[in-house]
């Protein structure tokens, strides 16, 4: 990629947090820029920028609009009010959405039982981690996982949870903290 000239254009109105006023502003703004730079393919990434980026994509004319959809952006952890709304949300896009990209069979199902878009539109590329790694551990015996924790010097008579991942609140490691500190 270093011998390509590469372009980074910088949105300051497409910020994280949903604020309407700057929402706007960012889908107004986008979809210009898709428009002058006449994209033929427009691919998104995570929940709000992309759906922003797929209806600015749309408003453009782009003839091909795809999502990626790592995660889940509705959670049922939210206040149902705003589950639903994100889930009206993401179906709303998904209606100018040709491909949704999905790290994983389950994510697709749980998009397509939601409501979000048509099984045709769902594609599977799965994550490059190797999950099957993580399965072994799970089919340890109890002795064997009872060694390991004496191996590294750690408490055998409680649980041990890993996780990974960004410290995002939606993420709920300040649940899995707080579940943890009630066993200690």
């Amino acid at each position: 990629l270093l011998n390509y000239p590469i372009r980074v254009y910088k949105m300051d109105a497409l910020i994280n947090n949903i604020n309407p006023i700057n929402d706007l502003r960012a889908l107004i703004e986008l979809s210009l820029f898709i428009k002058r730079n006449n994209f033929y393919i427009v691919h998104t990434h995570q929940s709000k920028a992309g759906i922003i980026g797929r209806i600015a994509a749309y408003l453009a004319k782009t003839p091909i609009i795809i999502h990626s959809i790592a995660g889940v952006s509705f959670f049922y952890s939210q206040n149902p009010i705003f589950q639903a709304i994100l889930k009206s949300i993401e179906s709303f896009a998904t209606h100018y959405t040709d491909v949704c990209i999905c790290v994983g069979k389950e994510l697709a199902k749980l998009y397509l039982d939601s409501g979000i878009g048509t099984k045709r539109q769902y594609i599977i590329i799965p994550s490059p981690i190797e999950v099957d790694k993580f399965k072994k551990i799970a089919k340890l015996t109890t002795n064997q996982k009872q060694n390991i924790k004496t191996k590294f010097k750690l408490r055998t008579n409680v649980p041990i949870i890993g996780s990974a991942g960004n410290l995002e609140k939606n993420k709920g490691f300040d649940q899995l903290i707080m579940l943890s500190l009630i066993h200690i």
